[in-house]
């Protein structure tokens, strides 16, 4: 899933506008966004990027990435590939 400090409403054109092959949900107040270090202060919004969480929920990944959403299919695999290789 995704985060977006965006209204809802406008976050779900944002999936749309993007592409994204996965959920884009709204943290209008950034909570969820600052706890994981994604937030950019200076101009009081969340950074473009993500961050990869594996199974155990430990931060795997931490990507200031602008063009996030045409990445979006290299991050699902990326994704894949952390589950793989957790997997016995």
């Amino acid at each position: 899933m995704a985060l977006s400090s965006d209204a809802p409403e406008v976050a779900a054109r944002t999936a749309s506008k993007l592409g994204l092959h996965f959920p884009l949900l709204s943290d209008p107040d950034a909570h969820v966004i600052r706890q994981y270090r994604m937030f950019n202060p200076p101009m009081s919004m969340a950074h473009m990027g993500y961050v990869l969480i594996d199974a155990h929920g430990r931060v795997q990944a931490r990507v200031m990435d602008g063009y996030f959403g045409a990445h979006s299919a290299a991050i699902l695999q990326r994704l894949a590939h952390m589950g793989a290789a957790a997997s016995p």
